[in-house]
């Protein structure tokens, strides 16, 4: 006869629910998606949106830019 295996319980683990809530307040670059952790700086967002994203201002792939303390060169 098999044995049962022992299996964790399915649903939400408290690890899981920590990851979405981080998974929330990430960066989400507007253009294409990408996410950036939390602690991410604004130079790294914009340096994101002038490699991948040059036709287009930094504000339209991070609107948080602002908030962030970074203000447009000019």
């Amino acid at each position: 006869m098999k044995e049962a295996k022992n299996k964790a319980p399915t649903g939400s683990s408290s690890e899981g629910k920590k990851k979405s809530e981080a998974d929330k307040l990430a960066h989400i670059c507007q253009i294409c998606r990408q996410s950036f952790i939390v602690t991410a700086k604004a130079a790294q967002l914009v340096e994101h949106a002038h490699s991948k994203h040059p036709k287009s201002t930094e504000a339209e792939c991070f609107p948080e830019l602002p908030e962030m303390g970074w203000s447009a060169p000019g």
